[in-house]
């Protein structure tokens, strides 16, 4: 009787946790790959979301069908314009694979934080898409720009955030939960990634991807130019607003401070002559200190790195003339990371690169005291910046290529 009481329980366990009743058919789906938010001056939101064509998938450039869809609508409030956008998509909405989050710099300056509370609280969407601030006036351009090897606009910002760092350094990729880590940490201001439009020449070959068109358009304007898509530098933020951007070489300084550095190619010029090593490894300490009200931030930044490229008239095979050239470098490498922190200070008055960390966590019983007005402490903290670097020599050759001649 125990056995048959067992067998009737087990079977009845098993019929209630035979399915799923929230399961939903990928079929069935329309599969975000990247969004853009946007403000409108009258008043609500636009959203613009690039669907992925699952037709085009099997055939993929062969099957004559555009790599993803284009679809627009707007609302008073964000979730309404994301839910409206439904009206032009036969398929359910799911944002569980969106690789892009991207803003407009209006929305970006009206309040970025807002939309926050929303897409944490949604069950189809998550915190890993990379935050993105479009620099253009039709942001919609970047659909119908040129993508590179990639056939999505999400697997193309997707692709760079693999590629670039082990490259130049000169950009950032943040995803949402490291933006929002940085937006609640108590010394420190968000940044996020920066992509630009900029005009370019028609190509002779067609990239087959967001450029063969959408069903709906990925701009408003209809225009003929062409653009493509430049991703460099950051966004810096101050609470919850965008209040300015930093180019690629101050955006490269910052990724030495916060120790983001995987690769960096530095270029010194003299007259005719040029010397390029590649940053290999990069290690940045920060100590503070207060002294009367003064706060003192020294930063050293140690580097190894290779020199790939020398001519002129140093002779990089010989240990004085080396020496030299590390010190040619520590000088424009502190040059640069001064100048990124200047317009940090002054420019944005935000403490992007985390110094407050460092105060709170060196001097607990003061930060207690500043914690709340801290960018205005870190606007008039004196910052001191060294750089020292170990150059090797690289490749088969030992002397400058022009003397190898000789």
């Amino acid at each position: 009787m125990k056995k048959g009481l067992c067998i009737i329980l087990i079977a009845m366990l098993s019929l209630s946790l035979s399915g799923c009743w929230s399961r939903q058919e990928p079929k069935t789906l329309a599969l975000i790959n990247s969004v853009i938010y946007d403000y409108i001056d009258t008043g609500g939101y636009q959203v613009t979301v690039e669907v992925i064509n699952p037709s085009s998938q099997d055939g993929g450039k062969e099957s004559g069908n555009s790599s993803s869809i284009i679809a627009i609508n707007k609302g008073p409030s964000l979730p309404e314009a994301i839910r409206n956008v439904s009206e032009s998509l036969d398929r359910t909405i799911f944002a569980g694979h969106n690789k892009v989050r991207f803003f407009t710099e209006k929305f970006a300056k009206r309040d970025i934080i807002s939309i926050m509370d929303y897409l944490l609280r949604d069950r189809l969407t998550d915190e890993n898409p990379l935050m993105v601030i479009i620099k253009h006036d039709d942001p919609g351009q970047i659909y119908s720009s040129m993508l590179g090897l990639s056939e999505t606009v999400g697997d193309y910002i997707d692709g760079l955030s693999e590629t670039q760092p082990a490259t130049t350094s000169k950009a950032v990729f943040v995803k949402t939960l490291d933006f929002l880590k940085d937006y609640y940490e108590k010394g420190k201001q968000p940044v996020a990634g920066v992509v630009e439009l900029v005009e370019s020449e028609p190509q002779p070959t067609d990239n087959g991807g967001a450029d063969a068109g959408s069903s709906e358009g990925g701009s408003e304007g209809g225009s003929d130019k062409k653009y493509k898509t430049v991703y460099t530098g950051l966004a810096a933020f101050k609470d919850t607003k965008l209040v300015g951007y930093m180019d690629g070489n101050e955006t490269r300084a910052y990724n030495f401070i916060t120790n983001n550095i995987e690769r960096a190619i530095i270029s010194l010029v003299s007259g005719n002559s040029e010397t390029v090593a590649i940053v290999q490894d990069s290690k940045a300490e920060i100590k503070t200190e207060i002294k009367n009200g003064q706060i003192t931030i020294n930063v050293n930044v140690k580097n190894h790195m290779a020199i790939i490229q020398a001519s002129g008239a140093v002779d990089i095979s010989k240990t004085e003339p080396l020496k030299t050239v590390e010190a040619d470098f520590n000088q424009q490498i502190a040059k640069e990371i001064n100048a990124a922190i200047q317009k940090a200070q002054h420019e944005f008055q935000s403490d992007i690169f985390g110094f407050g960390v460092f105060v709170h966590r060196n001097h607990p019983k003061e930060w207690k005291e500043i914690k709340e007005n801290w960018d205005d402490y870190f606007a008039k903290a004196v910052i001191n910046v060294s750089v020292e670097s170990i150059a090797n020599r690289s490749g088969a050759i030992k002397q400058p290529f022009s003397w190898e001649l000789e």
